[in-house]
């Protein structure tokens, strides 16, 4: 599914930044990453290391991880380092609200942090930014913050955690974030919860946070003037699998570009899923038990659907 935001782009690229960048680098920009140049920020020395040694020769554009902390422009800040180091944050745990052992504080450290305006202004950080994705545990808002003067207003989407209850404390929520964003330009596309596990096991699970989806939507291109972003826009889309939400967007646009998508996307219809799906079924029956009766199941099903020439499939029964 990644060949036509590919082809979208054409010359063009993606410039992707990934703050807490440890474990999985850009997300779903992996699939054409030949076409995107990813920032990463990392301030954990180790870390840091690790994921700059991974991306020599990993097919990226162009790949860097710097080692910084992301925030408003300070300095000597408490750095709260979790048992499980994905779960540190700038700002401390409430091990007593979540109560599971991989989020008690080891030790606190001092770090400096700096803002992505101030970044800009030092030329560290390349302009214009297409995506920012954010996992930092708490501090995402602040993140976005730091960059209002000289980066946001360029950013097409942003892909951001966000907690519906306080896990760090005085952590901003997710209403605050949507908030923020909608007040930016951004429109809310895609929420997708998660929840903290419990050790009782009938209880439901109360939703804790989820990964939420920001992008541009048709306001971002009234007047014209932001025309020359629209394949990259739509590339974004396509990777995030919202295809009809990028056929809307690009149909009044660029017709050629809808079209493209819609033969992409559009033409598979429930049904045809459907029949795939009961042909899978009776191919993996007559792989498990090879009698008669199944080999003859699945040729009557594989007969019933036609080529696109209109011709029955040229099998018999065995």
């Amino acid at each position: 599914m990644a060949d036509l935001p590919a082809r979208l782009l054409q010359d063009e690229w993606l410039r992707v930044i990934d703050v807490g960048a440890r474990g999985e680098l850009a997300g779903r920009f992996v699939a054409i990453k030949s076409q995107v140049e990813v920032i990463g920020f990392e301030p954990d020395a180790a870390e840091w290391a690790r994921l700059n040694s991974e991306l020599r020769g990993s097919g990226w554009r162009k790949a860097g991880v710097l080692p910084y902390a992301v925030g408003r422009s300070a300095a000597g800040r408490p750095f709260f380092v979790a048992e499980a180091p994905e779960l540190s944050s700038l700002l401390e745990p409430l091990t007593e609200v979540v109560g599971r052992p991989g989020w008690r504080v080891k030790r606190v450290e001092r770090v400096d942090t700096v803002s992505l305006d101030e970044l800009t202004a030092r030329d560290e950080l390349p302009q214009p930014i297409d995506f920012l994705k954010l996992d930092t545990q708490g501090s995402e808002l602040e993140i976005l913050r730091s960059g209002e003067e000289t980066v946001l207003d360029d950013v097409l989407g942003v892909g951001v955690e966000v907690e519906f209850r306080e896990l760090y404390r005085e952590q901003p929520r997710f209403s605050e974030v949507e908030q923020y964003l909608r007040g930016r330009g951004f429109e809310l596309m895609l929420l997708e919860p998660a929840h903290l596990r419990t050790d009782w096991p009938l209880a439901r699970k109360r939703t804790s946070y989820a990964d939420a989806l920001f992008l541009r939507g048709h306001e971002w291109f009234v007047g014209g003037e932001r025309m020359g972003s629209l394949r990259r826009l739509l590339a974004i889309y396509l990777l995030h699998g919202l295809y009809a939400e990028a056929y809307a967007l690009a149909r009044d646009a660029d017709s050629e570009v809808a079209e493209l998508i819609r033969a992409s996307y559009g033409d598979i219809r429930s049904g045809a899923l459907r029949w795939r799906f009961r042909l899978m079924i009776d191919a993996a029956r007559c792989a498990l038990l090879p009698s008669i009766v199944n080999r003859h199941r699945l040729v009557r099903r594989a007969r019933a659907v036609h080529t696109a020439d209109g011709h029955a499939w040229p099998v018999e029964p065995p």
